[in-house]
């Protein structure tokens, strides 16, 4: 696999599946939150959120970029112009 596949494809694994999971996790751990009864299950619960939520901050920027690519590459753009923004 080609650097630009190999950067193609983590683009797509990082846009795809990534931001579902973070999805997913939030609303489970937003659910947490709500069924927590005590002060500390609050508290453990909004650390967990908080923790995925800077995650998903972090790895935002990628998810952004890979969206920009599929969305060049399905314009016929090449890849290497995608990737130098």
């Amino acid at each position: 696999m080609s650097p630009v596949e190999e950067r193609q494809a983590l683009r797509s694994a990082i846009a795809g599946a990534g931001f579902r999971g973070i999805s997913q996790d939030s609303q489970e751990r937003v659910t947490q939150f709500q069924a927590a009864h005590t002060g500390t299950e609050r508290r453990m619960a909004f650390d967990d959120l908080h923790a995925l939520l800077s995650d998903a901050i972090l790895i935002a920027p990628m998810a952004a970029s890979a969206a920009n690519d599929l969305r060049l590459a399905q314009a016929g753009a090449p890849a290497e112009t995608a990737s130098a923004r």
